[in-house]
């Protein structure tokens, strides 16, 4: 059985969803970490524990993390998140290992100064091999070492959770919604403006049906809620908060369109969620989300920071709600073709083979 050590922090789902695909396919996995668990992991898998916590934890881990891999012995060693976690192997692991970056890891913090710069640029050639989530994400990594390979393993989604429980359009009600933290990056405040323009621009029976569902929360809440009282909308928006990430997939399909206005995104889980459900689904032209949503194939694309667009592109979705059907259906299809667990998994299994035949 190949030995698998995964130094990421275990209280975030993706770490879980690896573990366990992983652990399902053979692998006899341990997670090593300085974040505590939050949702149980299966007692197959190890969880080691570190003892430092914080930013000074990516620094006074070292003696740890190196009697940890002393002790384990792994075959493969699966670094995540190159400013956090991605710093600590670099000080402390002188195996090969595989370093896969998140997002924000290498779009933001290489820019608050050029201290940060040449600390993740150091990070990232400290690493035997580097894997990216999506395309876009493997462009932004060579920007920043040059030329090197990236490969490009994508979060896989539990697609048959997100199955439609019912069809679009198919309430007296027409909510259009998003389930995003409430940060200016995920462009919220576009999504309500475009919102407003929308249900002003409306006739008064369409005026009567459509909802804004708004379920996530965050930093911007507070300015968000003052904003819908603001535009006048505040009736038509509904603030639901966090929910429980098995719940998500209830709240999507409460949804007839689902829009994701991101200033900055990495990947684009919430894009696959939304096809999942067969959600009619407009994003913009960010990072990777059109790498998921293909413009007049899978969904509608629309340029970041443009309420006019993002509201034409509602408009579109309300007027033609047959071809807004079609393009959620082939969504559907191709998020099942791509970025269910399974596709996922065999992807990054082909990337550890490679890692554990340089080893």
């Amino acid at each position: 059985m190949t030995k698998l050590a995964i130094l990421a922090p275990a209280n975030v789902n993706h770490t879980h969803k690896w573990a366990h695909a992983l652990a399902a396919r053979g692998y006899d996995v341990t997670v090593i970490t300085q974040h505590a668990a939050t949702e149980p992991y299966d007692p197959a898998i190890t969880i080691k524990q570190l003892p430092h916590g914080g930013f000074k934890g990516y620094f006074l881990n070292r003696s740890a993390l190196k009697r940890l891999i002393s002790a384990i012995d792994p075959d493969i060693i699966h670094v995540h998140f190159a400013s956090g976690y991605g710093t600590l192997a670099a000080l402390s692991l002188k195996r090969p290992y595989l370093l896969s970056v998140w997002g924000s890891d290498v779009y933001e913090f290489p820019y608050r100064s050029a201290l940060h710069k040449a600390w993740i640029r150091w990070s990232l050639k400290r690493a035997t091999k580097i894997a990216s989530t999506s395309h876009d994400m493997a462009k932004q990594v060579r920007g920043l070492i040059g030329d090197v390979p990236v490969d490009v393993t994508p979060f896989g989604v539990q697609l048959e959770n997100y199955a439609a429980t019912r069809p679009a359009f198919s309430h007296n009600s027409l909510t259009i919604g998003t389930a995003k933290k409430l940060d200016h990056r995920y462009g919220i405040d576009i999504l309500i403006k475009s919102f407003a323009d929308l249900y002003h621009g409306a006739s008064p029976e369409l005026q009567q049906q459509l909802q804004l569902r708004l379920v996530g929360d965050g930093p911007q809440r507070a300015e968000l809620e003052a904003l819908t009282q603001q535009l006048g909308i505040s009736e038509q928006v509904t603030f639901v908060g966090v929910v429980p990430s098995y719940q998500v997939p209830a709240e999507i399909n409460k949804m007839d369109i689902v829009v994701l206005s991101s200033r900055i995104e990495s990947f684009g889980v919430s894009a696959i969620e939304a096809l999942a459900a067969q959600r009619p689904t407009i994003a913009t032209r960010v990072g990777g989300l059109p790498e998921i949503i293909m413009h007049e194939k899978t969904g509608l694309l629309v340029s970041s920071e443009s309420t006019e667009q993002l509201t034409q592109a509602m408009q579109r979705f309300i007027a033609n709600t047959r071809e807004a059907q079609q393009l959620a259906q082939a969504g559907f299809e191709y998020a099942h073709e791509n970025f269910s667990m399974a596709a996922t998994t065999d992807r990054m299994v082909e990337v550890l083979k490679t890692m554990n035949e340089s080893s």
